[in-house]
């Protein structure tokens, strides 16, 4: 009786999801995450691009047409809302640690592809790792 009662409930949402690789609005939440560093440093730069597209193949195992569809919704939902506070709460509520490093190491790569960290970049990286409930601790930023 229960097992139904919760299946026609849902998720609650601050049950961390194990597979987060399946659900379109995590999805979507990570890319929009990530989006958000392109223009951190003023000047949205190909490479950059370019490592946003390779992160989310990475994180999610797309190909690059999902990978570009997503990066596409993502950039979107940027436009109508610039804020990366609730993509990072969502993600702290929903997904597990290793999960949120992941995302972390994407960011950095990221913020690298140009070449060097720019301070805003580095801004970014530590309100991101903040928002998503990361300490110098448990951040690893190295691949």
């Amino acid at each position: 009786m229960f097992e139904r009662l919760i299946k026609s409930m849902g998720q609650p949402a601050n049950r961390q999801n194990g597979d987060v690789t399946h659900d379109p609005e995590l999805q979507l939440a990570t890319a929009q995450l990530l989006y958000g560093m392109l223009p951190a440093d003023y000047l949205v730069k190909q490479l950059e691009c370019i490592a946003l597209l390779h992160g989310l193949e990475r994180i999610f195992g797309f190909g690059p047409q999902r990978g570009h569809k997503l990066v596409a919704r993502a950039a979107a939902a940027y436009s109508n809302e610039p804020n990366i506070l609730a993509s990072a709460t969502l993600l702290k509520r929903r997904t597990s640690l290793a999960f949120r490093q992941k995302i972390m190491v994407e960011a950095k790569a990221i913020a690298l592809a140009d070449g060097d960290i720019h301070n805003n970049e580095s801004d970014l990286l530590n309100r991101l790792a903040n928002l998503l409930g990361l300490n110098n601790q448990n951040l690893k930023l190295s691949a």
